[in-house]
């Protein structure tokens, strides 16, 4: 009687289609709830209002103003998952820039070509930005200093030295080549006309035309996506993203 029943039990499926509709949308609800945001601000917008929002220049220039938030958003999405929180990050944002527009400066200057001058700020804001890491993960990890106050305490002294490089005002004497590496895209469209590469083919334009081109992928667009698919194979495929999880799920355990 009893293996009559398991068998029987054996035969029914495991959870009704129900609950596998309610499974599969608790994993996937974030991006369920990424999409209906979407389709309502796309709805709104187009309601509400006037057409040139959803242009492919506008939509691009809004791309490119959100890639700095977004690049913050994934090195503070470790530290969340690590159950840890870090209030320093916009301005030691505002440092690396600070150092990297003075390497750049004084590289270029010093007759270092552009690439390589612009190599060398990259190590520069990158090598500052991570000192301030370090910092602050010594203090939390060996002093036992909560990451709330530590962070909130760098934050303002990070602030004073960015304020201190950069003498309270924008950086200039920057290359004329500088503003490529932030404005150029991948591909371009000049409608009537036809479109390219943008970097292979770039278009001699002027006038009418050059307001009817639009530039589709801008570098700083490119790039960020690429960081956000590293990212997600850190935090998926390897060792180091199992690690993070388990700290933050229970760090006595994961250590």
């Amino acid at each position: 009687m009893t293996d009559s029943k398991a068998m029987a039990g054996f035969d029914e499926p495991a959870l009704s289609a129900g609950k596998r509709a309610i499974l599969l949308i608790s994993r996937l609800w974030a991006w369920v709830f990424l999409a209906l945001m979407i389709v309502f601000f796309v709805v709104a917008v187009g309601v509400f209002s006037s057409a040139t929002f959803l242009s492919v220049r506008n939509s691009q220039n809004i791309l490119v103003a959100i890639v700095p938030v977004l690049l913050l958003g994934l090195g503070q999405t470790f530290v969340i998952i690590a159950a840890g929180i870090d209030l320093s990050v916009g301005w030691v944002m505002s440092l690396a820039s600070v150092l990297s527009a003075h390497a750049i400066r004084a590289a270029f200057n010093a007759g270092v070509p552009l690439f390589l001058s612009v190599v060398l700020g990259f190590v520069a804001g990158v090598g500052g930005a991570a000192l301030v890491g370090l910092v602050n993960g010594l203090i939390i990890a060996k002093l036992k200093v909560p990451a709330f106050i530590v962070t909130l305490g760098t934050s303002f002294i990070v602030r004073g030295m960015s304020l201190l490089f950069s003498e309270n005002t924008t950086v200039i004497g920057l290359p004329e080549g500088i503003r490529d590496y932030g404005n150029e895209s991948l591909f371009y469209w000049v409608r009537g006309e036809g479109g390219g590469f943008y970097i292979l083919d770039k278009p001699e334009v002027s006038g009418e035309l050059l307001r009817s081109m639009d530039r589709i992928l801008a570098w700083p667009v490119v790039i960020t996506a690429v960081v956000v698919l590293v990212c997600l194979f850190l935090l998926k495929r390897t060792q180091f993203g199992r690690h993070t999880y388990a700290i933050g799920g229970n760090m006595q355990a994961a250590l």
